[in-house]
């Protein structure tokens, strides 16, 4: 089964801004006009506007203070959830099910022995040690953790109620049960394994969105502001984080949060019937920010002579070049998210997300080489 190498996990720009920081703190401060000395935790725990992503005119108000909590934070939690979130990756229990014992709109259906016998056997081949120790780490991690601790908590308790549901259909079939019984109890605990993923979902969002997402988000925002003040606007490092943090945007949103993107699955609209209507739109306007920055980056004069520069011409030609190309996967995933059409949109998710992070890649080892 063809899996993600890797979740395209938190931006490399940790060591770029962290130690520009110290260096740029009073030309900053400046432009804020006023620093701000604490921020409260409901700052902190605050979800980013999609309108606030989309203004890079304004520095984000208390942007520092909101970074340095979740940074503080990062260090204790993020191997951890990287080791979790992969693990649906390497052992994705639901995947393996739904080929079995689920239709195309997720209802039950009953197997055959040789199915039940393919799924005792798969079953068998997943190592759940390595989650349940990572888990209990989590745990004992999270208790002193008073900012991060209820969205952290939330999250552990639901992956714990996913494991149980899981193992209690690995031994309702083991154990023979739904010959005696014809599917009953099967059926109830397929509904309670649906159920206990929904909930997982939902809590690791919640986390996404104001924990792991908003720190990369905060990272790539600050580095447009930075590349403005420090090379100005004619030459093309703002604007190339710009667009690599825009599409990083449009992916977030599209999967709204969520914790997994498998290429092999058709993919499913991650919000309700009421809300699609606005999660469409706001896709589109992601979408048109990017074409109109694409737009802009093709007529702009860029310098590439002066030693500010950074970037040469071959890597922002290069960079371009893909980006055009991303942008053509953009409106593919949206031409078919209007037609409803599902079945490649996840892998045309997961090559963008791959692209756009190895043209980051490119370009933040050529700053590291010009430092």
């Amino acid at each position: 089964m063809k899996k993600i190498n890797k979740f395209l996990f938190l931006a490399i720009l940790l060591s770029l801004v962290l130690s520009n920081c110290q260096k740029k703190e009073e030309k900053l401060t400046n432009t804020q006009n006023k620093k701000v000395e604490n921020v409260s935790n409901q700052d902190v725990l605050r979800e980013i506007s999609l309108d606030e992503m989309l203004d890079f005119e304004h520095i984000p108000k208390n942007w520092k203070e909101e970074f340095r909590e979740i940074a503080e934070n990062m260090p204790s939690y993020g191997n951890n959830v990287v080791k979790i979130s992969m693990y649906f990756y390497e052992k994705d229990f639901f995947y393996d099910y739904k080929k079995i014992f689920l239709d195309d709109n997720n209802n039950f259906v009953k197997p055959d022995e040789k199915q039940i016998n393919d799924f005792l056997k798969m079953a068998s081949e997943k190592n759940f040690s390595d989650f349940d120790s990572v888990i209990q780490v989590l745990e004992k991690e999270n208790k002193n953790d008073k900012l991060f601790g209820k969205l952290t908590g939330n999250w552990i308790e639901s992956l714990k109620i996913w494991k149980l549901k899981a193992d209690n259909l690995k031994n309702y079939y083991q154990s023979g049960d739904y010959k005696k019984d014809n599917f009953a109890k099967g059926k109830t605990l397929n509904s309670e394994y649906l159920e206990s993923i929904k909930q997982r979902k939902e809590k690791y969002r919640k986390l996404n969105k104001i924990f792991i997402f908003k720190l990369k988000y905060l990272l790539k925002k600050t580095a447009v502001f930075y590349a403005d003040q420090q090379y100005g606007n004619n030459t093309p490092i703002s604007d190339l984080f710009k667009e690599s943090l825009l599409i990083d945007i449009f992916c977030y949103k599209l999967y709204d949060w969520n914790e997994i993107y498998n290429a092999e699955e058709t993919f499913e609209v991650p919000v309700e019937e009421k809300d699609s209507e606005k999660y469409l739109q706001d896709l589109k306007k992601i979408q048109s920010e990017i074409k109109k920055l694409s737009d802009t980056m093709e007529n702009k004069e860029y310098e590439f002579i002066n030693s500010k520069t950074i970037i040469d011409r071959e890597i922002y030609l290069l960079a371009k070049k893909e980006n055009k190309a991303n942008l053509e996967l953009i409106n593919q995933i949206m031409s078919d998210m209007e037609n409803k059409t599902y079945t490649d949109i996840n892998a045309i998710g997961i090559l963008l997300m791959k692209r756009n992070n190895e043209i980051e890649q490119v370009i933040r080892k050529q700053l590291a080489r010009s430092r």
